[in-house]
């Protein structure tokens, strides 16, 4: 929750900083884009995170910082593992629940509530 508090803020404390502003507004359309959700589009995604990381950090006087540099991250293989797994788990607990009988309910069909593609790792850059 603390992160879409600070995401809800950037448009005000930034308020003059109109590349971070620019920046944000990007990742943002890149973040509710559905036809992003693939693989390719959470690499867009994170890509576009990072430049708004960059364009930041050069706002508060880190001029150094580059997007290369914020991609260059350590994330222990069991922690993307771990991602994965919870991923698949939850839509083939998804699917399960669809295709079954619950409590002698009819079963009702709709539109899944889950993204298309792969679930997004821990720097997917979507709003957790």
């Amino acid at each position: 929750m603390e992160r879409i508090k600070a995401l809800a803020l950037i448009d005000v404390v930034f308020y003059k900083e109109d590349s971070v502003r620019a920046k944000w507004r990007d990742w943002h359309e890149a973040l509710t884009n559905t036809s992003l959700n693939d693989a390719r589009g959470w690499e867009i995604r994170n890509l576009k995170y990072n430049d708004l990381l960059s364009e930041m950090a050069k706002a508060v006087g880190f001029d150094k910082i580059t997007a290369n540099e914020i991609q260059r991250t350590y994330s222990p293989e069991f922690f993307l593992t771990n991602a994965r797994m919870q991923g698949a788990t939850a839509i083939e607990f998804h699917r399960v629940l669809k295709n079954s009988q619950n409590f002698g309910a009819d079963r009702k069909d709709g539109p899944s509530p889950l993204p298309l593609g792969e679930p997004p790792g821990p720097q997917s850059g979507a709003i957790q």
